[in-house]
């Protein structure tokens, strides 16, 4: 698909429903870098899976089915893990059946297994679906909970970095409002540019910021170490100040606005927001990049392994896209 129908198609695109990291745009920022960092033979996979649904909106899919039975209860603890604070994943006492390494490992083995079934496909894209999304997911540091907060959505915070004060709670805070406020930043008056909305305006900012580190050594260097280590990095960012009264303090009484009893109340203003913004804006690249990395690595295993399902190529693609337009077109 040529990169102007892509990013035509994207200008129109779109533990509880609260849980979901980054948003939509966050997701989707994560998911287009992945796509464009690729490798093209990993391309042509992703596209012999997912047809021509970019990685941007299939990285929204786990969140938005959230609602639908047959994925609401028992997909819903795969979105987040629980470290709590002086333990890593293997040393934490309480172990879980279903947690987001689970989602992100089971969906490698299922995208590295043969396509010997007609169900084979479709389970491929719910694994690269739920891949591109968790992948996103534990960027953001609230999704490795303490296992005292639910990952700090008992924590009520009053957000007064925007214009219009809201009363939400700080995983919110950081899914969405956050991302908000970094496109407002992304402001330029000297090019004529308005604060970002929509996932093409962050884009072309994470392009002209980021040109030196879209590349394939930065790609590998970022992919490299195992899942578990991003999951520790993430932990260690979750207590490094994001609690607004600061780190440390593991026992949920000693924050009272994080009391599920309590009424208190935080507050994440405009000086909380220019400090974290930025990391907010780094984690979107890394993860993006790290979701190429491991998504070439699957890719080059399937390829190699003859597991693939029918690629599309670039021409193919396109040919798609102008049979559709041919057939929308009302007739004389």
């Amino acid at each position: 698909m040529s990169k102007h129908l892509l990013f035509v198609f994207l200008g129109f695109s779109f533990w509880s429903n609260s849980a979901s990291a980054w948003g939509d745009r966050g997701h989707q920022i994560v998911g287009q870098i992945a796509e464009e960092s690729v490798k093209p033979t990993t391309r042509d996979w992703i596209r012999g899976i997912l047809g021509l649904e970019p990685l941007a909106v299939a990285s929204t899919f786990p969140d938005h089915v959230r609602s639908d039975t047959r994925f609401a209860n028992d997909f819903a603890e795969y979105h987040y893990c629980e470290i709590p604070t002086g333990s890593n994943y293997d040393s934490k006492t309480k172990k879980y059946e279903k947690d987001c390494f689970g989602s992100m490992s089971g969906s490698i083995e299922i995208l590295k297994s043969p396509v010997n079934s007609k169900t084979a496909r479709v389970e491929k894209q719910i694994a690269l679906r739920y891949l591109a999304h968790v992948v996103g997911d534990i960027a953001n540091p609230l999704h490795v909970g303490n296992g005292l907060d639910r990952g700090e959505n008992y924590c009520r915070v009053r957000w007064t970095a925007s214009r219009t004060p809201k009363d939400t709670n700080l995983h919110a805070a950081w899914d969405e409002s956050l991302v908000e406020y970094l496109g407002q930043t992304f402001a330029d008056p000297k090019k004529n540019r308005k604060a970002a909305i929509y996932l093409t305006d962050y884009m072309i900012t994470f392009k002209e910021r980021y040109i030196d580190q879209l590349n394939q050594a930065r790609k590998e260097k970022l992919g490299g170490g195992d899942m578990k280590s991003w999951l520790m990095e993430s932990q260690a960012l979750r207590e490094s100040g994001i609690y607004p009264t600061g780190p440390g303090a593991e026992n949920p009484a000693s924050r009272d606005y994080c009391d599920p009893k309590g009424s208190a109340r935080a507050v994440l203003d405009l000086a909380y927001a220019e400090k974290f913004a930025p990391l907010v804006e780094s984690q979107l690249l890394k993860s993006g990049l790290r979701l190429a990395a491991t998504l070439d690595t699957v890719a080059d295993h399937a390829l190699a392994a003859k597991s693939k399902p029918p690629t599309l190529s670039e021409k193919e693609q396109e040919e798609i896209l102008r049979n559709v337009l041919t057939k929308f077109k009302n007739q004389k």
